[in-house]
């Protein structure tokens, strides 16, 4: 397993300060400050909105498989810094998450959201943590990988640049698909933030 990521108080106070949309609050998610159900609720809420196989689309079987069920969907975030993003009623909009950290370098993001809150304001949020994410761990660089279209765009708009499309790479319910993958850099996601793009 890998090792934890440090979040320093400077980090966790900044989750407080990030400018997104009136009502929406983003919170790190961690073992101590939210009892494990709430990962399984998480789980749940993906389930529901039909968004489980489509979030783990490069890992087939899905973490949620029979064998693993719940306890595999839990296990998947383990050394992950994921932040849990909250509408104004407290109920979960979606999840934003980084993976492979190392910091002062590089770090994977990955993104779900219900669907019933997709659009612009998702893509400021997206944005925001991507941002946040580039000045508390000192990253030089952010990658995120799709298969999906409007996955590509929001990609873009949280200020990734298309680095590569690879055509016809992942066979996925019943059908090749390309990959896109976006990189990220500081200037890219504030340029972002500033309308630049």
């Amino acid at each position: 397993m890998p090792s934890p990521i440090e979040i320093t108080n400077s980090a966790l106070t900044a989750l407080h300060t990030l400018a997104l949309p009136e009502g929406v609050k983003v919170r790190l998610y961690a073992p101590a400050m939210y009892p494990r159900q709430f990962l399984e609720l998480l789980r749940i809420y993906m389930l529901e909105d039909g968004a489980l196989s489509d979030v783990f689309w490069w890992q087939q079987p899905v973490p949620d498989d029979e064998k693993g069920g719940p306890e595999a969907f839990c296990r998947y975030f383990e050394g992950v810094v994921l932040l849990v993003v909250f509408a104004d009623d407290l109920a979960p909009m979606g999840m934003v998450w980084f993976s492979d950290v190392l910091p002062g370098q590089q770090a994977d993001m990955s993104v779900w959201y219900c669907r019933r809150y997709w659009g612009r304001e998702i893509r400021a949020i997206s944005r925001e943590c991507l941002h946040w994410a580039f000045v508390h761990f000192r990253l030089q660089r952010a990658w995120s990988m799709t298969i999906f279209p409007g996955a590509a765009v929001h990609a873009l708009a949280s200020g990734g640049a298309l680095h590569a499309t690879v055509p016809d790479r992942l066979w996925y319910k019943g059908q090749l698909w390309p990959v896109y993958v976006h990189r990220a850099t500081l200037t890219s996601v504030e340029e972002a933030r500033h309308g630049q793009r």
